[in-house]
């Protein structure tokens, strides 16, 4: 495990070293902290799989837009570009605002849909975790509930594009 974490340190530098040198802002911090973050996540989805732990579906949400990994693109995608680089707007983009939680909800949710479609153990995708709650929900009705919740997000994403 050590070596990943150096591997994946080694590569922020070299990315944070790139970004100094082109636009001058080295955003090193920034990326470690959605690196961190995405990790922590990854964790949290080991514990509940090693323990069979099913979190409630507020729960798995939460995390799932975390582990999607959206922020973590999305965070060196804006320092790679260069683009208002600040220190308002480093702050910004590290904690999750709207336009990208509501993006990692919806990718996450529909590559979970994706996944419910074909794998067997329902229990590693959104749609597992709507039957076990719901219990009275059929297959066919969890699958229409599943597919409603990204509109959800959708607003906040098109105010955004639309500026």
């Amino acid at each position: 495990m050590k070596i990943c974490f150096k591997a994946l340190n080694n590569i922020t530098n070299e990315i944070s070293y790139k970004i100094y040198n082109k636009h001058g802002w080295n955003p090193a911090d920034s990326l470690r902290k959605a690196w961190a973050s995405l990790c922590r996540a990854f964790l949290v989805e080991a514990r509940w799989f090693a323990s069979g732990k099913l979190p409630s579906g507020e729960e798995y949400l939460k995390n799932g837009i975390v582990s999607s990994g959206v922020h973590v693109v999305l965070v060196h995608i804006f320092f790679l570009l260069g683009q208002g680089l600040t220190k308002e707007n480093e702050e910004l983009i590290s904690n999750f605002p709207p336009i990208i939680s509501s993006t990692a909800t919806i990718l996450r949710l529909w590559d979970d849909l994706g996944s419910a479609k074909i794998v067997t153990d329902f229990q590693a995708s959104k749609l597992g975790f709507l039957m076990s709650q719901l219990r009275t929900l059929s297959l066919p009705m969890t699958f229409l509930a599943l597919q409603k919740l990204p509109h959800r997000s959708q607003p906040c994403v098109r105010t955004y594009s639309n500026d």
